[in-house]
């Protein structure tokens, strides 16, 4: 599978799946092999061979959306976890509030501001509502998994002002506050750098807005 990130301590692996391309990820520690799979969007059996010779050990959900969840089920029902005498299945974890959405019941809550370990790293749950109201991203060492909540060239689509007025709050105070060299991995298409969306926010805030926005607003049209 395509390696798109690495350092010393994980390596991050990227499959894009379904009809609408959504990118999945595997968070891996390169010293234990223990893996997070990061959505689960179409294709299990893709999803399968993204963690193959890897430890699963839990699949985290970016937000409830069908084209980050279609096949979490079958996933779930693939992959059962030794835990010593007895084997369980994998652990999905989902923020609260995005929770009721999601097809099948959550164990674990992903909580912002709190950290979740994978053998000697930890990965740091951020909320970031807005396009969901319980939408997160995974921030692992100089890496940030976004979801849907920002791409390059612009934020995650919503579907009201509110929610608009949501997102850029969570972004402009939760990932543009990181530092530049940290990249962004969205929910699909290709990468770019908190430096990069930096610069492309600061010429949409120069500009006035009269009226509300929200859908699909572009930093450097709208």
């Amino acid at each position: 599978m395509p390696i798109v990130a690495e350092d010393t301590k994980i390596r991050i692996d990227k499959v894009v799946l379904g009809p609408y391309a959504t990118n999945t990820y595997a968070i891996i520690n390169k010293d234990t092999c223990e893996s997070v799979l990061v959505d689960a969007p179409d294709e299990p059996e893709k999803i399968m061979e993204l963690l193959s010779g890897t430890s699963p050990r839990y699949v985290f959900i970016t937000h409830a959306h069908m084209d980050h969840t279609g096949a979490l089920q079958d996933v779930v029902r693939n992959i059962w976890v030794d835990y010593g005498q007895d084997k369980e299945p994998i652990c999905v974890g989902a923020n609260l509030a995005d929770m009721p959405k999601i097809p099948m019941a959550c164990h674990m809550r992903l909580v912002d501001g709190e950290y979740v370990r994978l053998g000697n790293t930890r990965i740091h749950i951020i909320g970031t509502p807005g396009h969901t109201p319980g939408s997160i991203c995974l921030r692992v060492n100089t890496f940030l998994i976004a979801g849907d909540t920002i791409f390059p060239g612009g934020p995650g689509h919503t579907n009201s002002p509110e929610a608009f007025a949501e997102i850029i709050k969570s972004i402009t105070e939760k990932i543009l506050t990181l530092p530049d060299h940290v990249s962004i991995f969205p929910g699909h298409g290709e990468a770019t750098t908190v430096g990069k969306a930096k610069e492309e926010y600061a010429v949409f805030a120069s500009r006035p807005h009269n009226q509300p926005l929200c859908g699909d607003v572009e930093w450097l049209k709208s």
